[in-house]
């Protein structure tokens, strides 16, 4: 998959709306905090979203501690041997389309089984690195995180599995429905609703711009800031869509179905197709026509 189009597609996810819930649901089922991560393993979305549960805040506050859970998270991204053992540990589940791993969802933290005295081996490293918790407080915030066996983190493995396949479905539809319409400034709505009633037609961003009394510029600027997508990409994806509705719902020629639907080159129709779905038009109709 092109990494242009990873970002797109990763993009979307943060925009949609149904990830949000997502995250909401998970969160409020196993009592920890359900995250979105990109590809770097960088925390994109977090439920809650402005807090952190109290055991993690303990963790925050002390640097050297954050930065030995950022290196163990890595090195469990990576695959690799964790370089250290940690008292908790965090649930992930990597997001691949097309063979790529484009993002992570993730449960963090739960209880790791294991001896009194490795945890307070860790404590006593901790409040040395600058952890102000007494040995009585740090027991019982590691005993408020949820602890769970082999078989529940596979059970949570299936769910989150679950929530992909329903976000992954929720990609093949229309551009405009991953761009909540209360985020976007009115300027940039409005290019999107002029995008959504005039794919078909020769439209370029100049001249939409124009039209809306502003420069080229600026709102090539806004409309990337707002939506994640340049506005080129939004349009060949919009049109794209028209074109998948055509080839699931009618027998027509591709040619004329992808000239009718804005592409004035069957060359980069083709091309941009394959980008955007990973296949030719005529392998996705074999696979979604409903005639």
């Amino acid at each position: 998959m092109p990494k242009t189009l990873s970002r797109t597609i990763f993009q979307r996810l943060l925009n949609a709306p149904r990830t949000r819930d997502i995250l909401e649901d998970l969160h409020a089922c196993s009592g920890t905090e359900a995250m979105l991560l990109d590809a770097f393993g960088n925390e994109r979305l977090r439920f809650p979203r402005n807090e952190a549960l109290p055991f993690r805040q303990q963790i925050n506050e002390v640097p050297e501690l954050r930065q030995e859970h950022q290196r163990v998270r890595q090195a469990l991204l990576s695959g690799s041997e964790s370089p250290e053992q940690l008292p908790w540990q965090e649930l992930i589940l990597p997001l691949t389309l097309e063979g790529e791993r484009m993002a992570y969802l993730m449960l963090s933290p739960f209880r790791r089984s294991g001896e009194p005295e490795a945890l307070r081996r860790f404590w006593i490293q901790a409040v040395r690195q600058g952890l102000s918790l007494s040995w009585a407080e740090w027991l019982q915030a590691w005993q408020s995180l949820p602890a769970w066996s082999s078989a529940q983190q596979k059970s949570w493995i299936h769910l989150m599995e679950a929530f992909w396949q329903q976000l992954r479905q929720s990609l093949d539809q229309s551009p405009q429905q991953h761009l909540p319409a209360e985020r976007l400034p009115p300027l940039i709505l409005q290019a999107c609703r002029e995008v959504q009633e005039r794919f078909a037609e020769p439209l370029r961003q100049q001249d939409l711009a124009e039209e809306l009394g502003v420069s080229a510029e600026h709102m090539s600027r806004l409309f990337h800031q707002s939506t994640g997508l340049r506005f080129g990409e939004y349009l060949c994806e919009t049109r794209i869509h028209a074109v998948k509705e055509e080839l699931k719902h009618t027998r027509d020629p591709i040619s004329r179905i992808s000239e009718r639907c804005g592409f004035s080159s069957l060359s980069r129709f083709n091309e941009s197709f394959r980008r955007i779905t990973g296949t030719n038009p005529s392998r996705w109709r074999k696979l979604h026509h409903d005639l």
